[in-house]
């Protein structure tokens, strides 16, 4: 649990002010992807430290399903 903490303490912190930053800067796609990126690993290390991985082999599959259904006609 200790972890947690440490990660909010360091991390949210980071992503914040990157995003002000670019945001500041009007780069607004750049701003988009960088908190994707970040808020998806964000919380792949959080289900982690909270000992409920995911999967993502499944999850991917999943996603993969999905979107093949929505391409076959």
């Amino acid at each position: 649990m200790t972890h947690m903490w440490l990660l909010y303490l360091v991390l949210a912190p980071v992503i914040v002010l990157q995003a002000a930053w670019l945001l500041y800067a009007k780069k607004y796609r750049d701003t988009a992807v960088f908190l994707a990126i970040s808020l998806s690993g964000f919380a792949l290390w959080g289900s982690v430290a909270y000992g409920r991985p995911i999967i993502l082999n499944a999850w991917i599959g999943r996603i993969i399903e999905a979107a093949k259904s929505l391409v076959s006609f």
